[in-house]
C-alpha cells in the first residue's frame, strides 16, 4: 500500500512539473519576438522543469536531490557533460 501512494506521489509531482514545463514553453514562444531575454529566461525555466520531470519519472536519485536544493540543478547536468 505505501509503495502505492509513493509511486502516486512521485507521478503526481513528475505531472506538476511536467505542466510547469509547458507553461514556460508557450510563455517563452510568446516573448521571443517582444522580448529576447525574458523569453529565454521562460525557455530556461522551461528545461529546467522538463529535466526534473525526467530526473522523477526515471528515478534518477542524484537528480532528485539536486532539483531541491538551489543551484542544485546546475551542479548536478554538469556532472553529466
Amino acid at each position: 500500500m505505501s509503495r502505492e501512494f509513493s509511486f502516486e506521489r512521485s507521478f503526481d509531482e513528475a505531472r506538476r512539473h511536467l505542466e510547469l514545463a509547458e507553461k514556460f514553453l508557450i510563455e517563452g514562444e510568446k516573448l521571443i519576438n517582444k522580448d529576447p531575454v525574458q523569453a529565454s529566461e521562460k525557455l530556461y525555466k522551461a528545461t529546467e522543469e522538463a529535466v526534473k520531470t525526467i530526473a522523477i519519472a526515471l528515478k534518477l536519485s542524484e537528480a532528485v536531490e539536486a532539483v531541491k536544493k538551489e543551484d542544485g540543478l546546475q551542479n548536478f547536468l554538469r556532472t553529466l557533460w
